[in-house]
């Protein structure tokens, strides 16, 4: 990480940080780094990476922790080989497999219609009550089709 205090103090320009509390920035690219503030900052990302080994052990006990917990990041194909990922899918994919699985509420929200989308929906409404009185099922179809043209 790059530290800018010595640049900030040739050039007279103060740099002010304000915590509550003593550990809640220990290096910053602003003020001067001090032992001190490095060993902190060292020791959190080592208990945040041992942390992270033991989690991934606990889902994946099959899995080689010391090969994988490097820092290193993976094409999906290659996370699956290393059996990190069960199937490589699209979010989509992944939500769509949910749905038999689980109660989905769907949260929409209405933006404001000019005068013509009014009246395009007002008639639709009324094509839709009329043929849904005259052909038993024909509402439920049209609203689907509705729904995924909104």
């Amino acid at each position: 990480m790059p530290n800018f205090h010595r640049v900030l103090q040739k050039n007279e320009v103060d740099y002010h940080l304000f915590t509550a509390g003593k550990y809640k920035r220990t290096v910053t690219p602003f003020t001067e780094v001090t032992d001190e503030g490095k060993q902190k900052l060292q020791d959190d990302i080592t208990a945040i990476h041992e942390a992270f080994k033991r989690l991934i052990k606990e889902g994946r006990p099959d899995v080689d922790i010391e090969e994988i917990a490097t820092g290193e990041y993976w094409l999906a194909s290659q996370a699956k080989e290393k059996g990190l990922v069960d199937e490589i899918m699209t979010s989509d994919d992944y939500l769509g497999s949910k749905l038999d699985d689980c109660e989905v509420i769907e949260i929409t929200t209405e933006t404001e219609q000019n005068r013509l989308e009014k009246l395009i929906e007002g008639g639709a409404s009324l094509f839709r009550q009329w043929t849904s009185s005259r052909i038993p099922g024909a509402g439920e179809e049209l609203e689907d089709v509705r729904q995924r043209f909104r």
